[in-house]
This record gives structure tokens, C-alpha cells and sequence, in this order.
């Protein structure tokens, strides 16, 4: 953020002033009451703006009254170097803020909508000088320069975000990011929006967000990081704030009656890491997965320091993901961007037994370079964008590792991370690294960095190792132990019986090797299992089919957090207040999925396959007998 108020800085000394700046009235009644009564609200909007905007813009605003005939009940608009304001706010600015007609609204009342218009619209008036510094001038002026000239379809990264800006702010990639301009020329951090105007596109975005900034002393806990980014741009602190904004965010968990709700202390965060999962089989995996590791300590230590390496219990992950609301995933759909992309928050034990265990895919976990501030600031980032951002998700374009690069842009701007153009888990993580910003350890073997807590490896190894024991000990024809899981479950069982006949240590390692083999085959007969049965009970009885979709509809609630509080007051992170909302009507919804659960759970076991059901039974009798046999031997 250095960087940005230098920058921005440097703007703002470039834009020096050949006026003054002051709101003149050129057209309005004569009325001497109603004038004063306008001047005062002038005054008043005038002394809220940023001396550097109005230094920026530099001359008087004509402000005019006349009849705008507005369908969607504008107060007002700026056009041509003038604001005009709608007759109908005459009655309210003669009546004066103390006398203030109240509404339900994010405003409050009536002549603050009004103030808020006259702010709003000046907003627009500075943001179409379309002024610059002299670097970014240059820089917009040699992107145009590089369009105008390349003779194929290459260009300098940044040069995205800079080759059409026509506007002084509105256009700017710190602002446009940070607002949701992210793929679309509407705004995906949708959710929680005091005005849904600002959606539409970033100038209005901006001017209603600086509506909010000047207004109202509550944006910097409610929108922390466009409030960051506005008071560096305009070297101005609207109100004394002490904001320390929360870190809140919901897990649905059907199979228990956990709280749904929980929290991230940012100073329990020792270091946040680059997470990437390596590739996977499908269209969707096959480049591997972005999403970041937050080490948080346990609350039993005491300092917050590298032994928290060893807490995996309770470090969290970050994935940006597709979210799917049907058993399959629709390669097409997700081509086309038909897919809400989200923000979810998971237990770090959770993307283990996902990509270790079942998917068979490494995790390595690069340590980014942050100190204390950038930490904070990046968990309140992933805060606001979980409650807020509403995507959409697209395989070879705006996927996890474009998500994720575009977190680390708006929780710690920096011209650097504009530079990075890849769409790749990989990239991400090679750019990182020649920007500086990762913390790459550097380990003498594979063992080194697993024990280190940096590599979390594919049980693949430790499979291929228990079917080598059993291979070896019990002389099986298969290669390896993708081939040996594919063996029927009673056949299995022929094998094992064979495990007593073996001599001393080896029924030992061989009875551990059944374990852990019967346990990545019952993973694999649970997703599939997991997969038919949804199916299932979507094609069978209409009782059952409502219950699954009725769970389905619970588990997309915990998928869009502002669902919860839908049609509360407020916007952006939620309010202490909003929060008891939030727990009251999360724990409901939890309690319904719950019960929910195990009715399908129950109806289940009727709609399973005979062979399924056959399957799961004799997989745990054989686990059951491996843990017998293993247990007399020892």
C-alpha cells in the first residue's frame, strides 16, 4: 500500500488546481429561503469532498434545478459541466436536515439521498477529466501504442488493464478489482450491496462507493479494503475510525451439530501459503488446483511463530471453486462459465483427504512473504469476498489460479502481481516466485520437505508400497494396486485368509498393508456409491426426490454466506448485529439439513444396488478382519 500512496500522490500533485473549486447555483427558484437553505447543503457537501478532488477539478460546478421526469427515481445527474438536480428535491432541501424526512433506506433520510446525489454526481465530474500522472500516462499511452502495432494477438499484462482507461479512477485495475470488475462489465461481488446501482459498472460503482466513503463512518469496518484503497487515492480520512473488521465465515456440516458459524483471529495467523494441488485426471483438474493454506496456530501456544507449522488441526484452506449443485460436473457448463464461482473455506484435513487420499495428488505449500499488516489485510479480503463475490467460473479462463491471483491483487495491491498473466496453478506459483513474494524453502529430499510440513504427498507411494508387500508375500498376479483394488471385494477376502499361513514379521506388514488397501477401496466404493445415490434419489420417488433437492437447496445457502441475511439492512461485511442474524438462522438451516440427512441417509440404503450394499459389508468385514489378525499377531 507504500506504493499506491506514493503513487497516487504523485497524481495528485500533477492535477494542481487553476481554480477554485465551489458548487455555484445558476438555475433554481428565487426564492431567498430556499437558496440559502441550498447553499448550506452546497456548503456542506462541499466540505465533505477531498481537498484533492477539488483541487483536481479545479473550477466552479453550475448546479441547476429543473424537472427530470425520471423513471427510476434519480435525484439528480451531471452532464456537460453541470449538476442538475430534480425539482422534487426542493420541498426537502427548504425543510433542512434537522426537519429530514426518514426512510428505509441505506441513507436514512431523504435529505441525505439528496447530499448523497450531489456527492455521487461530482464524483462523475472528476472521474471524467480523465487525469493522470505522468507515469501512468505514459504507461496508458504506450499499451495504446503496443495495441495500435502488434501483429499478433500478444500483449504486455498490464497492458489489459490500462489500454482503454478513459476515466481518471473508475477505470483503474486497484479500483476495478477491488470493486468486482473482475471477467464482466458487471461487478461480481454482488451480495450484500448498499445500492445495486454500483454493479452496473465501475463509474457508478465508484461514485456510490464514494458516496459511502464520505458519508458514512461504518464503511471502513464494512468495506475495509475499498475504504484502504479510496483513503490512499485521496490522501483523506472522512471520519476517526478504529475499525479491527471481523473475520466470520459458515461451514455447513449436515452429519453433525456443530456451530456453522466461526471465526478467524488474524493475529493467529503465523504465515499464509500458496497451496497448489498437483493435476489431476479431469478437464477441470487437469492443470491442478490453486488455493492458499492459512496457518493458524492452536489457541494453546502461546506465540504465534513457526511451531504452528505442526497445528494442521487447525489450518484452513481457501478454493475458489465451481459450484456444482448437480451429481455431475458438466465439462461444457464450465467452458461457458455457467458456473457460480465461490469462495469456500474448508479444514485443511479436508483438501488432504480430497487430493491425498482419494484424487491421489500432491499439496505443496509455499510460504508467501507477509508481514503483520498484509496478513491481516489478506484475511479480511478473503472475508469480504466470501460474503460478497459471486463469479463465474470458467476452466480455461477465469479459474482457481486467475481467483486466486486476483485475491493476492486486492488483499495487498501492487503493481508487480498486474504483470502476472497466466491461467495455470503452476504459473501462479512460477510468477510468485520471480515477483520476490514467495518464501520458497529449500530441502535437501523429498522426506525433508514432508517432514517440514511444505509437502503433503499422494498416498499413491503408499499404496504402491502395502500392494508390493502383499504382491511379494502372498505372490498376486497384479502389477499394482490400482489393478489389485479393482479385484472383487469376496475374492479379496480369499487372499487375506491366506495372511495366517505367513511367516512371523511378515503377517504382520502384511496385515498392516490389508489396512491401509481397504481403506483407499472403500474410498473409492464411497464416491461411487456417493455419485449413483445422488442420481438415485433424484430419478425415484417424488418424496425422496424433494428431500434431496430440498438438502441440496440447504447446502447452497452455506455457499452464498449473504443468503443468511438476506434482506437485512447494512452491506458489506456483517455487522456484529447481522451476525446473531446469521447464527440464529444458520444453526436452523443446519438443524434441517441434519435431520434432512439422515432421512435420506436411511432412504438410502434402500435405493443402493444390490452389489453396493454387498461391497460395503464385506469391505469393512475385511477391514474388521485385518485389524483382528493384525492385533493377534502383535
Amino acid at each position: 500500500m507504500k506504493t499506491l500512496t506514493v503513487f497516487f500522490t504523485s497524481l495528485l500533485l500533477a492535477t494542481k488546481a487553476h481554480g477554485m473549486f465551489s458548487y455555484k447555483i445558476t438555475e433554481a427558484p428565487s426564492d431567498s429561503a430556499f437558496r440559502a437553505q441550498a447553499q448550506i447543503l452546497l456548503k456542506q457537501a462541499e466540505t465533505l469532498l477531498p481537498s484533492s478532488l477539488k483541487a483536481a477539478i479545479g473550477a466552479p460546478l453550475e448546479v441547476r434545478f429543473a424537472s427530470l421526469n425520471s423513471k427510476e427515481g434519480a435525484l439528480g445527474f451531471y452532464s456537460q459541466g453541470r449538476l442538475t438536480l430534480d425539482l422534487k428535491t426542493i420541498p426537502e432541501i427548504q425543510k433542512g436536515e434537522a426537519q429530514a424526512t426518514s426512510t428505509s433506506r441505506t441513507h436514512k433520510t431523504l435529505y441525505r439521498e439528496i447530499l448523497a446525489t450531489i456527492l455521487h454526481e461530482t464524483v462523475h465530474a472528476y472521474d471524467r477529466l480523465n487525469l493522470h500522472d505522468s507515469t501512468e500516462k505514459k504507461l496508458i499511452d504506450a499499451c495504446r501504442e503496443e495495441a495500435r502495432n502488434r501483429k499478433e494477438n500478444i500483449q504486455s499484462p498490464q497492458c489489459d488493464f490500462y489500454k482503454n482507461m478513459d476515466t481518471t479512477f473508475s477505470e483503474n485495475p486497484y479500483f476495478t478489482l477491488s470493486a468486482g470488475f473482475v471477467y464482466d462489465k458487471v461487478s461480481w461481488m454482488k451480495h450484500r450491496s448498499p445500492d445495486t446501482y454500483e454493479l452496473t459498472n465501475s463509474s457508478e460503482s465508484l461514485a456510490v462507493n464514494m458516496e459511502y466513503f464520505l458519508l458514512d463512518p461504518e464503511f471502513a469496518c464494512r468495506r475495509p479494503s475499498l475504504y484502504r484503497l479510496l483513503q490512499s487515492k485521496f490522501q483523506h480520512t472522512p471520519f476517526k475510525t478504529n475499525c479491527h473488521a471481523p473475520v466470520n465465515y459458515l461451514v455447513s456440516d449436515f452429519t453433525s451439530n456443530a456451530n456453522p458459524v466461526k471465526s478467524i483471529d488474524p493475529s493467529r495467523i503465523y504465515q499464509v501459503h500458496y497451496l497448489v494441488a498437483g493435476e489431476g485426471t479431469g478437464l477441470a483438474s487437469g492443470f491442478g488446483h490453486s488455493m492458499f493454506r492459512l496457518v493458524m496456530c492452536s489457541p494453546k501456544r502461546k506465540v504465534v511463530g513457526p511451531d504452528c507449522l505442526k497445528d494442521l488441526d487447525q489450518h484452513l484452506v481457501l478454493s475458489f471453486r465451481a459450484y456444482v449443485d448437480t451429481p455431475q460436473t458438466s465439462n461444457l457448463k464450465g467452458l461457458k462459465g455457467d458456473y457460480p464461482s465461490r469462495l469456500f473455506i474448508i479444514p485443511f484435513d479436508q483438501a488432504v483427504e480430497e487430493y491425498n487420499r482419494t484424487e491421489l495428488r500432491d499439496l505443496r505449500s509455499i510460504p508467501l512473504k507477509m508481514n503483520r499488516q498484509e496478513i491481516e489485510r489478506f484475511a479480511v479480503r478473503t472475508a469480504e469476498t466470501h460474503w460478497s463475490y459471486d463469479g463465474k467460473y470458467y476452466f480455461a479462463s477465469n479459474n482457481c489460479a486467475v481467483e486466486a491471483l486476483n485475491l493476492l491483487r486486492t488483499a495487498n495491491p501492487g503493481s508487480a502481481y498486474l504483470a502476472v498473466d497466466t491461467i495455470t496453478p503452476n504459473g501462479v506459483s512460477r510468477a510468485l516466485e520471480q515477483m520476490g513474494v514467495l518464501q520458497t524453502p529449500r530441502y535437501n529430499s523429498r522426506a525433508e520437505a514432508i517432514n517440514d510440513g511444505y509437502l503433503f504427498e499422494s498416498y499413491r507411494d503408499r499404496y504402491e508400497l502395502a500392494f508390493q508387500v502383499l504382491k511379494t508375500s502372498l505372490a498376486l498376479p497384479q502389477e499394482n494396486f490400482e489393478d489389485f483394488l479393482k479385484v472383487p471385494v469376496l475374492t479379496l477376502r480369499g487372499i487375506y485368509n491366506k495372511l495366517p499361513a505367513l511367516p512371523g514379521n511378515l503377517r504382520v506388514k502384511a496385515a498392516a498393508a490389508v489396512l491401509i488397501l481397504e481403506k483407499a477401496f472403500q474410498r473409492i466404493l464411497i464416491g461411487q456409491v456417493k455419485a449413483e445415490l445422488a442420481e438415485a434419489m433424484l430419478e425415484n420417488s417424488s418424496t425422496t426426490r424433494t428431500k434431496a433437492e430440498k438438502l441440496a437447496g440447504l447446502e447452497a445457502f452455506f455457499s452464498q454466506p449473504a443468503s443468511f441475511i438476506a434482506g437485512a439492512k447494512g452491506y458489506g461485511l456483517p455487522s456484529p448485529q447481522d451476525m446473531e442474524l446469521v447464527l440464529k438462522r444458520a444453526a436452523d438451516i443446519n438443524q434441517q439439513g441434519a435431520a434432512l440427512f439422515n432421512e435420506l441417509y436411511d432412504a438410502g440404503k434402500n435405493l443402493l444396488a444390490p452389489q453396493h450394499v454387498m461391497n460395503l459389508k464385506n469391505s469393512r468385514d475385511n477391514m474388521e478382519y485385518a485389524r483382528g489378525f493384525l492385533h493377534s499377531v502383535l
